[in-house]
């Protein structure tokens, strides 16, 4: 019932995971001692990978804009997944941005240049969609990996750049001390909804009753249930 040598895949966004990556290395050490746990970052092949078998457990942000190419409901029939959280993207500038200076509207958001992340093959994300409806662009100057370098170089000086992250980030900037103002995107109620980004597991069927997997499950959902309280 507590086997060893075991071993746990996961693919994840790095950022989320890593905030409480350590009690979750520990309850998985108390519960199955001698285990192995290999995480892999969140791309766009992870999907594939859980279909191969070869991770056990993804968990990661999907988007809820109804032109998107990662709504829940375009998953395949044999995937199966459960939300943990919703959370909203914000800005993150350093406390010194010269848009600091002035009035946190649109106008002035999309006035300096964006910091942005190369997020399922792609430079351009809902937000994107959203000021395309509205007629506006914004100007995307830098394309990074991921959230854990655009804000490594938001919050560094002589530049002013801004990026955008969902608001989990702020928990992730504390516990790395990075100084970083966080602001809303300023944009009305009815379209910052179509950003809501719902944190999700997500797994093969055929796990749905494998104990080590059904164990994985609670275990995150109760480290990561509510991570914005």
């Amino acid at each position: 019932d507590s086997p060893g040598g075991l071993t746990f895949e996961l693919a994840a966004e790095t950022p989320l995971m890593l905030i409480r990556f350590n009690a979750l290395l520990e309850q998985v050490n108390q519960r199955y001692p001698q285990a192995t746990v290999k995480m892999r970052h969140w791309d766009y092949d992870s999907l594939d990978a859980i279909t191969r078998g070869e991770v056990d457990l993804g968990f990661t942000g999907r988007e809820t804009h109804p032109r998107s190419r990662e709504l829940l409901k375009l998953m395949p029939w044999f995937i199966d997944y459960e939300i943990l959280f919703s959370d909203r993207p914000y800005v993150y500038l350093r406390e010194d941005h010269p848009a600091l200076q002035e009035t946190w509207d649109l106008e002035t958001f999309l006035r300096y240049p964006h910091i942005s992340i190369f997020w399922e093959r792609s430079d351009t994300w809902a937000l994107d969609e959203v000021l395309r409806e509205m007629g506006r662009t914004r100007n995307i100057a830098m394309s990074l990996p991921g959230f854990e370098q655009s804000m490594f170089m938001a919050a560094q000086p002589g530049h002013n750049y801004i990026a955008t992250a969902p608001h989990y980030c702020h928990h992730y900037n504390q516990l790395h001390q990075r100084k970083l103002v966080t602001l809303p995107i300023p944009i009305d109620e009815a379209q910052a909804q179509k950003l809501t980004v719902p944190f999700t597991l997500i797994w093969h069927k055929r796990n749905s009753h494998n104990p080590k997997i059904l164990w994985l499950r609670e275990t995150i959902k109760a480290l990561y249930g509510s991570p914005l309280r």
